[in-house]
């Protein structure tokens, strides 16, 4: 009994901090959560141990690579959906900044995992910038006096098509055109699509920028973090990632 007490006690822990060593509530499957960060940096950390996938199968956690980190694409199967890690508080920031390379073999390609129920994904496999706002109930809906729809923003430029070599992009944090939703509603829209929003989506976006609980990257097709996997070896090195 004592022993089955203590196997108990120890699993909560891992539960409540995780991986690493952030208190987690909410949704946990896959990291799927959105937290109250027991700290902010100053600036994103390019330590690999701070970053780490969300929704994603088949991966293993990001490896230190200098002053950056890497992760190799599964191949063949699903993918590569989100990478994330704390940020600071982004009201008032400007940009977002990544740059790294890929390095693929001859003739490898990078696959958008197809969803189930739709149309074989044929577009480009890309990786682009992402956050999402603390205390997300992953519903996309109206609950509670929220708008979950407008808890997790995609950029548009600023994507990596994913194909051998270097990348340096930027996205802006003031071009709310450069942003939409869960449902792709732009941040820029006056209005919002959703029925009984108590937010638009430009009220929306800047509540998340005030209160984000992840920020990094999502991989995809058509659909932005839908995932993303590799025909052959591929890896998939970040240099710098940083909030201007």
């Amino acid at each position: 009994m004592i022993i089955a007490a203590l196997l108990l006690i120890f699993a909560t822990l891992l539960i409540l901090f995780g991986r690493n060593g952030y208190i987690l509530s909410g949704h946990s499957a896959g990291g799927a959560f959105a937290p109250q960060p027991s700290s902010r940096p100053a600036q994103v950390s390019m330590t690999a141990s701070k970053w780490q996938f969300q929704y994603s199968a088949n991966v293993s956690s990001p490896s230190q690579n200098g002053s950056g980190w890497s992760f190799n694409f599964p191949i063949g199967v699903d993918g590569i959906h989100y990478l994330v890690t704390v940020p600071p508080v982004l009201t008032g920031k400007t940009s977002l900044t990544m740059s790294g390379s890929i390095s693929a073999g001859a003739g490898v390609k990078f696959i958008p995992t197809t969803t189930p129920g739709q149309p074989a994904d044929t577009s480009s496999g890309t990786c682009g910038f992402y956050f999402q706002e603390l205390g997300d109930n992953l519903s996309g809906a109206v609950e509670n006096g929220q708008n979950y729809a407008y808890y997790r923003w995609f950029s548009h430029s600023g994507r990596v098509v994913l194909a051998n070599g270097d990348f340096n992009v930027t996205v802006s944090f003031t071009n709310r055109s450069d942003w939409s939703s869960v449902y792709g509603e732009y941040a820029d829209a006056p209005t919002s699509t959703v029925a009984g929003s108590p937010v638009t989506p430009g009220q929306g976006f800047a509540l998340a920028l005030a209160n984000p609980a992840y920020i990094g990257i999502t991989c995809g097709g058509r659909f932005f973090g839908h995932g993303v996997y590799a025909t052959g070896p591929a890896t998939f090195t970040m240099n710098s990632f940083s909030i201007q």
